[in-house]
């Protein structure tokens, strides 16, 4: 994009035709009746300048036509693909027009590339899990493993009490963790909602019938999004202790007893008082004496967990970085790379996908791949919107005719001189708007 290449431009460009002759008319001010094109340059008319060649500069930088602001975008955006804010300063730099801010990050969002190589910069607000009002009636379900003699621990944990319970298994298949869910739900009894991620022993058929057998209904958290699983908050501890014991070559089996009674016996920061004190309220005696629990201390603990929850889900959600991405059925979106294995992999598919479900509470969104029709599950941090591609690349771009021309030619400068003269200014008395001192 050259200089014949903006000023002829500029001389086809009905807004900047006007604004043109109100500078060499020496104004600073416009009528209200002009357009509103016109009108949005009055607060930068006694700083506007112009050139021997029509050219019309703010300052040192020069005001772009309307029909080559986009062109300029794309020109500062190929190859490198910059993001917004870098993009900005490197065309405000040169550059003046109106809504440029808004232009560029529009342009970013729809560049294909730059989407798939962008993570979200917001994650969807958090909603906490109800807290239940009877112990051992919701239980939320994990494995921990594989650790180094290749086994794996099946964890269960109560939502009220937060009471833990586990079991060693050889394997993550079903006919080795339904017996020892069996084991635990024979100890402490079965209850009505299993809440568990989306892992191969939890959405198999087997699973399905052991919990028809039992009366319990199953709850799946997001796929590939830990956080919703409230075991999760058990598996740091456990998971410290069991490292701790494979360096030290201690039983793993004795670990886990002294891991689940050490975490049963210490009050939990969310209610204030041990879990196995609220699971059993007479408490249970291990290494110190039998600590009690009365149905007041229960009820207290109740209440503190839950205004806990709330002031936590307002501290979180106050976040700039946390914000609602208000997704409805069939939108077209990007679905995060799970399969990404090198750094040259891309944080997003290109493909898009279209959204043909959302649950009641907007945390699983099921999407369809447009092209080959499969379906998968994902919670809306690992979506975000597909914008379509709606400019043409820079080398389709037909230039208009003048840019092959000398340079000091189209700025009005003669050869002859070793210098350039400063451009044409206007004589009127310039006081510098304040907007931009």
């Amino acid at each position: 994009m050259g200089i014949g290449t903006i000023a002829q431009a500029t001389q086809n460009d009905p807004t900047l035709k006007k604004i043109a002759t109100l500078v060499n008319q020496g104004l600073t001010w416009i009528e209200k009746t002009e357009s509103k094109e016109i009108q949005r340059f009055q607060k930068v008319l006694p700083e506007l300048t112009m050139t021997a060649n029509g050219i019309i500069l703010k300052g040192e930088k020069i005001v772009l036509p309307s029909n080559l602001q986009d062109t300029a975008i794309r020109l500062a955006h190929r190859g490198a693909h910059p993001g917004q804010s870098g993009l900005e300063r490197r065309l405000r730099y040169n550059f003046f027009f109106h809504n440029m801010s808004k232009k560029i990050e529009e342009f970013v969002k729809s560049c294909n590339h730059c989407s798939m190589f962008i993570d979200k910069k917001t994650k969807e607000p958090i909603k906490p899990h109800r807290v239940p009002e009877i112990c051992w009636d919701t239980v939320s379900v994990d494995l921990f493993g594989p650790m180094p003699t290749s086994k794996h621990v099946v964890v269960v944990q109560d939502l009220a009490s937060r009471f833990p319970a586990a079991k060693l298994v050889t394997s993550t298949k079903a006919d080795k963790v339904l017996p020892a869910l069996s084991e635990i739900y024979a100890t402490y009894g079965n209850p009505e909602v299993q809440l568990s991620d989306n892992g191969p022993p939890f959405n198999s058929v087997q699973m399905k019938d052991f919990a028809t057998s039992k009366s319990i209904k199953l709850q799946k958290a997001p796929p590939l999004h830990p956080s919703s699983n409230p075991v999760e908050t058990f598996m740091r501890p456990l998971g410290k202790a069991m490292k701790i014991a494979y360096q030290t070559r201690a039983p793993e089996k004795e670990t886990l007893e002294r891991t689940l009674n050490n975490y049963r016996h210490t009050p939990h920061p969310a209610t204030g008082i041990p879990p196995a004190a609220m699971m059993f309220q007479d408490g249970q005696r291990y290494d110190f004496p039998r600590t009690y629990a009365t149905e007041e201390d229960v009820r207290r603990a109740r209440e503190a967990d839950k205004q806990k929850k709330i002031d936590n889900e307002e501290k979180i959600n106050s976040s700039k970085y946390r914000k609602k991405s208000n997704f409805n059925i069939g939108d077209k979106v990007r679905v995060r790379n799970y399969q990404k294995s090198r750094k040259f992999d891309p944080v997003f598919l290109g493909e898009p996908f279209k959204i043909i479900d959302i649950n009641d509470e907007g945390n699983k969104l099921i999407v369809e791949h447009q092209e080959n029709g499969f379906l998968l599950c994902r919670h809306p941090d690992d979506v975000k919107p597909f914008i379509e591609q709606n400019y043409i690349e820079v080398e389709d771009v037909q230039w208009p005719v003048g840019d092959e021309g000398d340079v000091a030619e189209d700025l009005g400068i003669e050869k002859s001189g070793e210098t350039a003269p400063t451009p044409r200014r206007s004589e009127r008395k310039k006081t510098p708007n304040p907007r931009y001192i």
